[in-house]
């Protein structure tokens, strides 16, 4: 848990954060080959702490890996693979407007299907995605940035602290973090 303001009006916030890829069998999906292989315990782990915060009511933040296992505990599932996502690229955020860096590397992208969410931000270019059947398709709004009101948390696939504070992707980070969970200055 991350501890954010004084001590008299301090918000706890659980982060999440990159790593290993999900284990599939938490969306109930076989793994593919591309899939790398799950850290159970961690997966365990985690799904556990998730669980805690919502109970307690604090907010939720997953990055990269972490927001996808948001998707996942959120009734979503993952595209197990994709291409281009392992360097900056540019996402468009929901009042349309762009941003031009944001830093990225997964392979694996939310398929937010069967959630209650808000898209906040997506790849501005579109992005193959494989299928359980092996067959490419082209998702045109691929997820980058959700929220899931019902579990008040924010799944963020770009890696936010591989940037600097003054970057655009950060400063508007910044700001969805103070509107949807009160929190100041996270990044």
């Amino acid at each position: 848990m991350l501890s954010c303001g004084a001590a008299e009006d301090r918000k706890d916030l659980l982060v999440l954060h990159g790593g290993t890829d999900i284990d599939p069998s938490i969306y109930k999906h076989p793994r593919l080959p591309e899939t790398q292989m799950a850290n159970k315990a961690r997966d365990v782990q985690e799904m556990y702490l998730v669980k805690q915060a919502i109970k307690d009511k604090k907010p939720i933040l997953g990055i990269c890996r972490g927001a996808q296992l948001l998707c996942a505990l959120n009734g979503g599932s993952l595209w197990q693979h994709a291409t281009g996502h392992h360097r900056a690229h540019s996402i468009t955020i929901y009042d349309g407007s762009e941003i031009d860096y944001a830093t990225s590397c997964h392979h694996q992208i939310m398929n937010l299907d069967g959630t209650k969410h808000e898209l906040l931000a997506w790849d501005s270019r579109p992005t193959k995605v494989l299928t359980l059947k092996r067959e490419v398709i082209i998702l045109e709004k691929s997820p980058e940035v959700a929220y899931f009101p019902e579990t008040n948390s924010l799944a963020v696939q770009p890696h936010p602290e591989w940037m600097h504070h003054k970057d655009e992707f950060i400063i508007w980070l910044n700001k969805i973090l103070f509107e949807k969970f009160n929190l100041q200055g996270v990044f």
